[in-house]
């Protein structure tokens, strides 16, 4: 009966020797069977959780995020964020004279182009950013200068000046200001399908509205 005892003893101690080594053999970065799974191995005498993973082919064991770790739809586990995909091949649009592009092609005429820096003048423009139109007036977002040009018929020569300006009391005046009659660095607009008209007034964190188009200052 003693003899089995000690067997027994034997058997079990090594039992718990071979379960020590196989848990100390998993560490971050080696094999693991199946994406999700979660186990805690202890390594010199620390408790650490590694969590599977999938990273490209491989599935290996990682250290679990602190807090909850990110599932994907199928519920496994992901260290990046799902994505599918919906389609690889997309509609090419119609060939006709107004898609075509050609390398020879030009403008047929240009707007303002004198300078290189700072420019001012009723046709002279410092980083033009934006057009906008209720295809009747045109205007353009001269963001250098604080303001916007307003052309009742859409000009066809650099040396057609605006009807009007907007953001500044005139067409040489260029400085910028936080009140609803100035501009801080205009960037965009647009005119809604109602008439509004709507800019980005970027350096004064704010969009500007208009009801209607404005027909002058």
């Amino acid at each position: 009966m003693k003899r089995l005892l000690v067997i027994f003893a034997v058997c079990a101690s090594s039992l718990v020797m071979g379960t020590d080594v196989a848990q100390g053999a998993i560490n971050s970065g080696s094999k693991c069977p199946k994406v999700g799974k979660i186990i805690t191995v202890k390594v010199k005498q620390k408790k650490t959780v590694l969590v599977c993973m999938q990273e490209g082919k491989k599935r290996v064991w990682r250290l679990k995020p602190r807090g909850n770790t990110p599932d994907n739809p199928g519920g496994s586990v992901t260290t990046t964020s799902p994505v599918r995909e919906i389609a690889s091949s997309y509609a090419v649009l119609a060939d006709s004279p107004y898609t075509r592009i050609n390398a020879a092609v030009v403008p047929s005429g240009y707007l303002s182009a004198m300078g290189l820096a700072s420019t001012t003048g009723a046709t002279l423009f410092d980083h033009p950013s934006g057009l906008a139109s209720n295809r009747t007036n045109l205007l353009l977002l001269d963001r250098g200068n604080n303001r916007i040009l307003v052309w009742n018929v859409a000009p066809t020569s650099s040396s057609t000046p605006p009807d009007f300006v907007l953001c500044q009391s005139s067409a040489t005046s260029t400085a910028s200001g936080s009140g609803l009659n100035q501009c801080n660095w205009p960037s965009d607009a647009v005119v809604t399908s109602t008439g509004k008209l709507l800019v980005a007034d970027t350096d004064n964190n704010r969009i500007l509205v208009w009801g209607s188009m404005p027909t002058s200052t």
